[in-house]
């Protein structure tokens, strides 16, 4: 049996509390693009469609580009001093403290009125 991905959309951060603009989605752990892809699509947290269309800002239909999907690592870092408990995750390189994690950014749905005509009909 495979353990669910747990997705969680990527919002940029401006500092302690601040839930900034959607960038994407990503999840801890290195998965295959259509299992991530799968496990954003059933996520009861949220209708991505509507987070994907708002943070494009359009009314047309997206799709998720397997091809975007990333791998990466991250590490936990604070804010500072006064705002504990408060924290980020920035990219860094493997090794000690690092968290693998797997990422799709906006740039990787694409808006339906934005495709080639091969794709639509693709």
């Amino acid at each position: 049996m495979t353990t669910p991905i747990d997705v969680k959309v990527l919002r940029e951060a401006d500092g302690p509390g601040s839930l900034g603009c959607v960038l994407g989605w990503w999840a801890k752990g290195h998965h295959e693009p259509q299992a991530f892809i799968a496990a954003i699509h059933t996520c009861r947290r949220w209708d991505w469609r509507a987070v994907a269309r708002k943070a494009l800002g359009t009314q047309h239909d997206v799709r998720l580009d397997e091809s975007k999907v990333a791998h990466g690592y991250w590490r936990a870092m604070g804010y500072g001093l006064g705002t504990e408990g408060c924290w980020h995750w920035m990219p860094c390189e493997r090794g000690r403290g690092a968290t693998a994690v797997t990422v799709l950014y906006l740039a990787g749905a694409v808006p339906y009125e934005t495709r080639s005509r091969e794709e639509v009909d693709a």
